[in-house]
């Protein structure tokens, strides 16, 4: 295999050159701006960005019709357990070091935020960014998966943080 240095320099140009991050990367710059954009672009845009959640779901639906979750459920479960709860896990301890040096002005209330925002599932492109991978089966379960088993964690971490 390639070296880690090799494997890092050919993920980081797969990376710059995905549309998504070119994207995020336009919008960003076109944000910062000293002038706003034509309405007739930022209609366009807001009629693409209302289109993503519905093409998703038939994307992910599409996916989970025509597929044997049996065999999958063995690779999704790390993917499930680390999204709800490795990942929040993190924000705490990330949240923590933050808070413990002083480097942002973090409360309580937005400590508990991230920390919910990092137990939620899996966001909804997420199959349909998978699939430049030849992952959508995999991430399709594990969505579902995420989606289905949050309902536990939330609401085990919602009454954990008082609310």
């Amino acid at each position: 295999g390639a070296s880690p240095v090799t494997a890092f320099l050919m993920a980081a140009g797969r990376l710059v050159r995905n549309p998504l991050v070119i994207a995020l990367a336009l919008g960003l710059a076109a944000s910062l701006l000293p002038f706003e954009l034509p309405s007739v672009l930022t209609r366009t845009v807001g009629l693409f960005a209302g289109a993503a959640a519905p093409v998703s779901l038939f994307v992910i639906g599409g996916t989970l019709a025509g597929l044997s979750v049996g065999g999958l459920w063995k690779d999704a479960v790390p993917v499930i357990a680390g999204k709800l709860l490795v990942h929040p896990l993190a924000i705490l301890a990330g949240a923590s070091l933050v808070l413990a040096s002083g480097l942002l002005p973090l409360d309580e209330l937005g400590v508990k935020a991230l920390i919910i925002t990092g137990a939620l599932p899996i966001f909804g492109i997420y199959t349909i960014l998978a699939q430049a991978n030849g992952q959508e089966d995999l991430s399709a379960v594990a969505l579902t998966g995420t989606t289905v088993f949050s309902f536990a964690t939330l609401s085990a971490l919602l009454w954990y943080l008082g609310f």
